[in-house]
């Protein structure tokens, strides 16, 4: 059950990826945003190495060049430091995050 406390801490969640379809994309970029009563108390943002070419396409809508990503930590590094973040809250947010962040 969730009750006004929970609603007033939560997370917003973003990740970019190599390309438009979560079945086949990587994550190029990892965003978080933890928020206590309004006010931002955490954040959480780091370029990610896909370990494949990113899409021209998804280049478009991010701005993230094969370039860009040439020296990132891995997505199990990444993650690794993420998780604790996004476990803090039991309310996770973000835009189309059921049909894409979560499935990458």
């Amino acid at each position: 059950m969730v009750n006004d406390a929970d609603i007033a801490s939560f997370v917003s969640l973003d990740f970019e990826a190599t390309s438009a379809s979560p079945r086949f994309a990587r994550i190029v970029s990892a965003a978080a945003v933890t928020f206590s009563s309004g006010a931002v108390t955490d954040t959480f943002y780091s370029l990610v190495d896909p370990g494949e070419s990113i899409s021209k396409e998804s280049t478009q809508i991010h701005g993230i060049r094969d370039s860009d990503v040439a020296a990132a930590p891995s997505t199990a590094t990444v993650l690794k430091q993420l998780v604790p973040l996004l476990c803090s809250r039991r309310i996770i947010v973000g835009y189309n995050i059921i049909e894409y962040d979560l499935p990458l």
